[in-house]
C-alpha cells in the first residue's frame, strides 16, 4: 500500500474512532441526565467500550504520525527546546 493510501486509510480510521467516541459520551451524558445511577452496569459497560475504541483513535493517530514523520520531528523540537 503506498505512503499516501496508507494515510488516508489511517486519517479515516481516526475519524471513525472518533465519531464513536462522541455517540457514546453522547449517550452516557444521556443515561447521567436520565438518572441512570454512576455505579450502573450500563455506565460501566459504555465506559470501557469508549475506552476501546479511545486506544484504538490514539494507536491509528500514532501510527498516521510515524508514518509522516510528525513524531520524529515532535522529539527533536522537545530535545532542543530542553538543552536551553
Amino acid at each position: 500500500m503506498s505512503k499516501g493510501l496508507k494515510m488516508r486509510w489511517l486519517a479515516l480510521k481516526i475519524e471513525v474512532e472518533w465519531i464513536f467516541i462522541t455517540r457514546m459520551r453522547k449517550q452516557g451524558v444521556r443515561m447521567i441526565n436520565e438518572g441512570v445511577p454512576l455505579s450502573s452496569p450500563k455506565l460501566f459497560s459504555l465506559g470501557d467500550r469508549i475506552a476501546i475504541h479511545s486506544r484504538r483513535a490514539m494507536a491509528a493517530q500514532k501510527q498516521y504520525q510515524d508514518l509522516c514523520g510528525i513524531t520524529n520531528l515532535l522529539g527533536q523540537y522537545l530535545i532542543l527546546e530542553s538543552n536551553g
